[in-house]
């Protein structure tokens, strides 16, 4: 039969040991919280329409190609790219996603067939999120 003092001094060691090991599991999942705040941002770089012609359904179309570039800063991930022409015939608006490599960049073409060759294009306008 162990000592009362024996006694006292292991449920010590049991209360410090529970207690210092609650403390790695706090640290431990804060640790995880704040890894996963390190979310990366996308931002447009650039946006430029270039008038073109394209096969459309098999028949030969005008329309108007947006160059969009982007960039990552961050860990790489899908990023959606949405592009708005707005024309004197009303507003398209198309979207696509493309992946990114951490801190990347990259240009994408998206084309609108959709205007008619009198369009005026008053702007376009590009987000990524």
């Amino acid at each position: 039969m162990p000592t009362p003092t024996a006694a006292t001094g292991s449920r010590t060691l049991l209360i410090v040991g529970g207690a210092l090991g609650a403390v790695i599991v706090v640290l431990v999942v804060l640790g995880s919280i704040l890894d996963a705040t390190k979310q990366s941002v996308c931002t447009v770089t650039a946006v430029q329409n270039t008038d073109d012609a394209f096969i459309v359904n098999g028949e030969f179309d005008y329309g108007i190609v947006t160059a969009v570039s982007v960039a990552l800063e961050g860990p790489g991930r899908n990023v959606m790219v949405r592009v708005r022409l707005e024309t004197n015939e009303g507003d398209i608006e198309k979207s696509r996603s493309v992946a990114l490599s951490e801190n990347g960049r990259r240009t994408i073409q998206i084309q609108f067939p959709e205007p008619t060759v009198m369009t005026v294009v008053n702007r376009s306008v590009a987000f990524c999120s």
